[in-house]
């Protein structure tokens, strides 16, 4: 099966928002930074994915992609998480892909391994989706869709239950895989204070977030 990896970015200097009371600008900055170089290793380790499409408006993630080898998508500018994967997605499809895989670039336990899982679980189906939560079940952390385009997605609106809703709806078989790595990822303070106990992520974002904790004596 020919799945493509789409991960949509948001500009280096407004992602992370809503860690602004924990972390600065910069440290927000580099966070992301370190957060989409390993989406793209982890996905370069993979064997179910044959092209990795990130979409954004940040030069600097356009630096990135081309370091990795991955494929970039220019937005004008930013608007939204839905219409950069819409972009990616009729690139995907343009290209000949036969599946593609939504993830974001915030998954900081995920392994080439979970992703795997995830391919696998569309082979035997010819209209599929797969679909793992985030922990909170408020998001769909990881989507696979085949054929690329058979549901639009709808994230930043509970986006896990309208995918399933709309599976639903348009009468399509639906898998949900629960991957404890795919569904830790991070948004919130307690997102952070949940992957330090767990001690299981890249060591240069451990570092980052430990770095800017002691800052403030926490």
């Amino acid at each position: 099966m020919k799945t493509f990896a789409i991960v949509p970015v948001k500009r280096f200097d407004s992602a992370k928002s809503r860690l602004g009371m924990l972390l600065n600008k910069h440290e927000r900055a580099q966070l992301s930074k370190l957060l989409v170089q390993r989406t793209i290793r982890v996905l370069k380790g993979t064997s179910g994915v044959k092209k990795i499409v990130l979409v954004s408006s940040d030069v600097n993630v356009e630096k990135i992609a081309h370091l990795y080898g991955a494929t970039f998508l220019k937005e004008k500018i930013q608007c939204g998480v839905n219409s950069a994967v819409d972009r990616g997605t009729k690139f995907c499809t343009d290209s000949g892909a036969e599946a593609t895989l939504v993830l974001p670039a915030d998954l900081p336990l995920v392994i080439p391994e979970d992703i795997d899982i995830v391919c696998k679980a569309a082979l035997t189906g010819r209209n599929c989706m797969v679909l793992c939560p985030s922990y909170k079940f408020d998001g769909s952390n990881i989507m696979l869709r085949k054929p690329c385009d058979i549901i639009k997605t709808s994230y930043d609106s509970c986006s896990y239950i309208m995918h399933v809703l709309e599976g639903v709806r348009n009468n399509i078989k639906t898998r949900v895989l629960f991957i404890r790595r795919a569904m830790v990822d991070i948004d919130t303070i307690q997102d952070i204070t949940t992957l330090l106990t767990l001690d299981e992520t890249d060591e240069q974002i451990t570092d980052c977030l430990k770095t800017s904790l002691a800052r403030r004596g926490l």
